[in-house]
């Protein structure tokens, strides 16, 4: 069922990413009109969780211009077109932290900001390639790589220590679905 009418549709500011919109819309049943933005992403977003045989995650660094800092995020980054979510994961991972890696079937899917935009987040799980060796990194997003013990990275979310919302959702998925598989033994 439509709660509201769209009257227009005025495109207000676009970059490379995403689209912003002014809708004009008004609620069924009511002459009143109101003013909505809508952001609309022309592509989907991937984070992945990589863990490794000593039981910890792999994290990298990176500068948020709107927070002015450095925070401790997971690796992450756009579906790019025509390339499917495994691959995404794959290539994000590579490029930021220079592993590979072996995805598991788990995955999550969810929209974080779903009042003002369409953009999808997709959680994956991976384990790290033992065998392959770290590359190099994007050393123009990324300032250093760094492997954190599971049982420290839930101290750190227990403390308020991440910024980042897609990072603190991945992680708490990442956490619960362990859980989960756990009790299900």
């Amino acid at each position: 069922m439509d709660r509201y009418t769209l009257i227009s549709r005025e495109p207000v500011l676009q970059n490379q990413w995403y689209k912003i919109y002014l809708d004009k819309l008004s609620e069924v049943g009511k002459v009143l009109e109101q003013d909505y933005f809508f952001i609309d992403f022309f592509n989907d977003s991937v984070a992945v969780i990589i863990e490794n045989e000593n039981e910890e995650v792999l994290f990298v660094s990176a500068y948020r211009y709107i927070l002015n800092k450095i925070c401790l995020e997971i690796p992450a980054g756009n579906v790019e077109q025509g390339e499917d979510l495994s691959e995404a994961g794959v290539r994000e991972c590579l490029e930021e932290t220079g592993y590979s890696i072996y995805l598991k079937k788990e995955h999550f899917d969810f929209y974080a900001s779903n009042g003002v935009s369409n953009q999808k987040f997709h959680v994956l799980f991976a384990e790290v390639d033992k065998n392959s060796f770290q590359r190099g990194i994007d050393e123009e997003e990324i300032q250093k790589i760094e492997w954190i013990d599971k049982k420290k990275v839930k101290s750190m979310i227990a403390s308020n220590k991440f910024d980042d919302g897609l990072s603190l959702t991945a992680l708490l998925l990442y956490f619960f679905n362990e859980k989960g598989s756990q009790n299900e033994n």
